[in-house]
C-alpha cells in the first residue's frame, strides 16, 4: 500500500549535471513497505542521447566495471542495459555504435521492449512490432523488458511478490526521459510508484521499461566541480550498458 505524499515521498534534485540532472527519490516500496532511495537521471534528447555499451565491441577498451565503461565513454550518465543469456550473448538485439549482436526478439517477457537511436532521435518500442526497417540506419539498439507502464499506465499482470534491484527506463514520449535504479522493488511496486503522477514529478510518464535487475543494476553519475560520481555499482559482471552522452 502506497501510503499520502506528504509523509513519505521527496523528490530531490541535488546536483545540476550539465545538460541533464541527477535526482533522488523515497519511497516505501521495500518488503513491509520499508522506505528505499531511489536514484535516477533525468535528460532531454535535445542535448544528450543514448550509446549502448557492450563488452564485445571493439570501439572501447577493454573495461571490468560498468564505471570504467562510462568515464571512458565521457558518459553523464549511465546504467545497466538489457538481460544476458547463459551462452553470454545478449537476449535480443544489441546494436553498439553500429556493430550489431544478437538477433531481434519478438516475444513478451524480458525482451519486449526496444530501445532505437537513429538520426539522433530515441525512440522506445514495442518489439513485438518492430522490423528490421525500424533497426535500418540505426546507431545504438537494445532490448528490455517487461514494460512496466504503457500509455501513462501501470501494465498489467506484473509481479508482485519479488523484492530486487531493479533499473529502468523511463519516457514521456515527447524527448523528455529518465534512467532511475531502485534498491528493492517488485515490478509491480516500481510501476505503481512512476504511474500516480505524483512521487516522480520531472515529467509525465508514457512508458517504462525494465532493464536487467538483481546483481546487475547499476547505476553511474557524474557530477559537476570535480566530484566523485555516484556509482551503485552492479555486483555480477554485465555485457552491456546504458551510456548518456551530450550531443
Amino acid at each position: 500500500m502506497i501510503r499520502p505524499l506528504s509523509c513519505l515521498f521527496l523528490l530531490v534534485s541535488i546536483a545540476s549535471c550539465q545538460a541533464g540532472q541527477y535526482f533522488h527519490l523515497d519511497a516505501p516500496l521495500g518488503p513491509g513497505e520499508r522506505v528505499a532511495t531511489l536514484h535516477g537521471y533525468h535528460f532531454s534528447q535535445k542535448t544528450e542521447t543514448l550509446r549502448v555499451i557492450d563488452r564485445n565491441a571493439t570501439r572501447l577498451a577493454p573495461w571490468k566495471t560498468l564505471g570504467e565503461a562510462f568515464t571512458a565513454s565521457r558518459a553523464l550518465a549511465g546504467c545497466n542495459g538489457g538481460f544476458t543469456q547463459p551462452d553470454g550473448m545478449p537476449l535480443g538485439i544489441v546494436i553498439s555504435d553500429s556493430v550489431r549482436f544478437g538477433q531481434l526478439e519478438s516475444k513478451a517477457g524480458p525482451a519486449s521492449g526496444l530501445v532505437v537511436v537513429k538520426w539522433n532521435s530515441i525512440s522506445l518500442l514495442k518489439a513485438a512490432d518492430a522490423t528490421e526497417a525500424n533497426l535500418m540506419g540505426a546507431t545504438q539498439a537494445i532490448q528490455g523488458g517487461p514494460f512496466l507502464i504503457e500509455s501513462g499506465k501501470s501494465c498489467a499482470g506484473l509481479d508482485s511478490k519479488s523484492f530486487s534491484r531493479r533499473t529502468v527506463l523511463i519516457s514521456s514520449g515527447t524527448g523528455e526521459w529518465a534512467i532511475l535504479y531502485a534498491p528493492s522493488a517488485t515490478l509491480q511496486g516500481l510501476a505503481k510508484l512512476l504511474g500516480d503522477g505524483k512521487s516522480f514529478t520531472s515529467f509525465h510518464v508514457e512508458t517504462v521499461l525494465n532493464l536487467e535487475g538483481g546483481l546487475s543494476s547499476s547505476m553511474w553519475i557524474q557530477l559537476e566541480n570535480g566530484a566523485q560520481p555516484i556509482y551503485l555499482r552492479e555486483v555480477n559482471p554485465v555485457r552491456t550498458g546504458i551510456a548518456i552522452i551530450a550531443k
